[in-house]
């Protein structure tokens, strides 16, 4: 099958209600009650599955075919993919899809409350998980995993939104985010259609925590830092994808956030392109996966156990450039990539997993995910 064209691999801090009438809620993120560790047994005997198809939805990559060759070329098995440009379309296709139509999905944690809500998803048998008890704990008991205390989704990855910048032009990248407002620097960067991830970068740049619900008045701080922005883009691109080949034609040398995997889409096409976390930080995310209801369970679980595998995480890992969520990955991985991991404590201290924007805020104070929209569309009209 031709390789379709790369998608943006999530609106990652889209909150999840940006559809008007889609149907999401926001829930709280109180802390959840833990779900049971089992010992894990052989999910799926996978003679039964040969020759089936796998059904998925999500981000392109995550269906990696480098990583799933124990499936499709030992078993037979098809992988039909579906890709959504952002999480929000992910969400839709979904919802809109009849019950069966998808076996597994792969989406930003901060979407995950917004599919329980709406039913879509169903709960997760960790004992069918055979890589479960390898993920790092901290990823076992998130506040977007846990209902009723039952499970509903398998985080795989994990990763923040640096600036990424081209050595040729940038030798020694950014020490802040403000350095992105030096003169040099005008008509060279690109940005995102992205409203969270855009503005996140904006409150970092001005010191504003973003662990946290924003403000309104955090949030027109943002604007008016992201409106000096706006004269030194080359581009607000709709897809990573397209970032990453602006990069690699050079018509810009930097980006605002970004997402590590455009350095290996843009090294395919002869460019060498690095990242830096500025000073003051950046925004964390986490992928999941998840079985919508209706699903080909065994199809599902056969699918989320290679890709969570230390062989499948492996091959997810060097091909996009990013950290995975089960330990045993670790010494698979090359030199360079094993130092990340080397405090992934101290790591996730620093880019822990920001919230969603509420959709209807109990303090009149704190802005409300149409407030952040409405913001973005502002900055981009102006």
């Amino acid at each position: 099958m031709a390789k379709p064209r790369k998608m943006s691999r999530r609106e990652f801090l889209v909150a999840s209600a940006a559809v008007a009438g889609a149907g999401l809620i926001t829930l709280g993120h109180a802390r959840p009650v833990v779900a049971e560790t089992v010992t894990p047994e052989p999910a799926v005997d996978l003679e039964k599955l040969r020759g089936t198809t796998i059904n998925y939805l999500g981000w392109e990559g995550y269906d990696y075919a480098g990583a799933l060759k124990p499936l499709t070329d030992e078993y037979d098995i098809t992988v039909s993919s579906t890709y959504g440009g952002s999480n929000e379309e992910i969400f839709s296709k979904l919802k809109a899809g009849s019950p069966g139509q998808y076996d597994v999905i792969s989406i930003y944690h901060g979407t995950i409350e917004a599919l329980f809500v709406n039913r879509l998803i169903q709960p997760i048998d960790t004992s069918r998980l055979i890589h479960w008890n390898d993920l790092y704990p901290v990823f076992r008991n998130q506040w977007w995993q846990v209902r009723d205390g039952q499970v509903y989704s398998v985080p795989f990855t994990f990763g923040y939104t640096p600036c990424t910048y081209n050595p040729e032009f940038v030798p020694d990248g950014i020490e802040s985010w403000n350095d992105l407002l030096r003169p040099e620097f005008k008509g060279k960067i690109v940005a995102i259609d992205v409203c969270n991830q855009e503005l996140m970068v904006a409150l970092l740049a001005n010191g504003i925590d973003i662990n946290r619900y924003v403000t309104r008045e955090e949030l027109q701080i943002a604007k008016e830092w992201y409106l000096k922005l706006k004269p030194q883009l080359r581009a607000i691109v709709p897809s990573y994808g397209e970032m990453a080949d602006v990069l690699a034609r050079k018509e810009a040398w930097l980006t605002s956030g970004s997402w590590t995997a455009i350095i290996g889409w843009a090294k395919e096409k002869g460019v060498e392109l690095k990242y830096v976390v500025p000073v003051e930080g950046a925004a964390g995310w986490c992928d999941n996966y998840c079985i919508p209801v209706g699903a080909n369970v065994d199809a599902a679980y056969a699918f989320i156990n290679q890709m969570t595998s230390p062989e499948g995480a492996k091959e997810l890992a060097v091909y996009l450039g990013q950290m995975m969520t089960n330990s045993k990955v670790l010494p698979l991985l090359p030199p360079h990539m094993q130092q990340e991991y080397a405090d992934i404590d101290k790591a996730l201290e620093r880019f822990p997993f920001p919230p969603d924007p509420p959709l209807e805020p109990e303090d009149p104070n704190i802005a409300s995910n149409a407030e952040w929209l409405q913001t973005w569309e502002e900055i981009k009209v102006s």
